[in-house]
């Protein structure tokens, strides 16, 4: 966890425009793919749950990448919760520069304390030459903690990675490493200090989950459905809210993801948790499922339990 202090360089406004219009104006100029590893960018660290950030003490992140060859530049927006912390500063880290480029930043607007907002924030290599491959942090963002509390730190939509050409990096499967059109490539992260890691938990019951039943026969079930199930336990000591994934996988094709409704449990509370999965004529063949539990203390960034249970069952006529 970076702790050190942060500082914005300040740049000219005319600056931050050029670079940031060149950004979304080449969006589509050149293709430039990243490692058969896709490539990620993510809020490191990604969970922070820790009491002793109290009010008046620094929160630190760094926004990091992993598994990407020769980019250019990138441009991060964030939110967050401007009544638990606000923005201090921002700053480009080591990765960008670590091939020998010359880093230029754009700050942009800075930090919205009001709404709980970065605006874009982007640094590139002047000139284009030194193109960094493999991983490392990008920028550094610097909080104050000023309340007690939770908060999201969510990815704008405009924030990505740009290529050696100035358009948006590509990943494995061609789509942008850009938030807005492919947030699969992001993750989040969580800030909240009223709680420990043990102070929030839930998961199955000794990896208890099943289906209604083993062998469905569509002609003789009158639902229409069958019913994945799954037990569950909130193991913590607070009130969290719980649901269950099922990963479904019909014939060996990849598997969709279904959940069960969102159940709110107090400390030690067990519940059986469903789905019903329509079951009609064509559905016939073999299916494997892997249940998950997920968890959360205010329905909004969700921890996932530590066990599996995968079960199957077929399908007939």
């Amino acid at each position: 966890m970076v702790k050190n202090s942060i500082h914005l360089v300040k740049w000219k406004r005319t600056l931050s425009s050029v670079i940031i219009l060149l950004f979304l104006t080449t969006a589509l100029a050149g293709i430039n793919v990243a490692w058969a590893s896709p490539t990620k960018v993510y809020v490191d660290p990604t969970l922070t749950l820790d009491p002793s950030y109290a009010p008046g003490t620094a929160f630190s992140i760094a926004i990091t990448v992993d598994y990407v060859e020769e980019i250019w530049g990138y441009q991060i927006e964030m939110t967050y919760n401007p009544e638990v912390l606000q923005g201090v500063s921002i700053d480009d880290a080591s990765f960008l520069g670590s091939a020998g480029g010359d880093v230029q930043t754009a700050p942009g607007m800075g930090f919205d304390n009001v709404n709980g907002k970065l605006n874009l924030f982007a640094a590139f290599l002047f000139p284009k030459e030194n193109f960094p491959t493999g991983g490392g942090p990008l920028a550094l963002i610097s909080f104050e903690v000023i309340g007690t509390g939770s908060s999201p730190l969510n990815f704008g939509l405009n924030t990505g990675l740009a290529n050696k050409t100035g358009g948006w990096k590509l990943g494995p499967d061609w789509e942008p490493i850009l938030y807005g059109a492919n947030p699969d490539a992001f993750t989040n992260g969580y800030f909240d200090n009223r709680f420990t890691p043990a102070d929030i938990s839930a998961d199955l019951v000794r990896r208890s989950a099943w289906p209604e039943h083993h062998h469905y026969v569509i002609s003789k079930d009158e639902d229409d459905y069958q019913t994945l199930n799954a037990k569950v336990k909130n193991l913590g000591v607070i009130e969290v809210y719980v649901k269950v994934t099922f990963e479904v996988s019909k014939d060996g094709a990849d598997p969709t993801t279904y959940e069960t409704a969102t159940e709110f449990m107090a400390p030690g509370e067990m519940r059986n948790l469903f789905y019903n999965l329509p079951m009609t004529t064509g559905n016939e063949g073999k299916y494997k499922v892997t249940a998950r539990c997920q968890y959360s203390p205010d329905g909004d960034y969700w921890f996932l339990g530590e066990k599996t249970k995968t079960f199957g069952f077929a399908v007939v006529p």
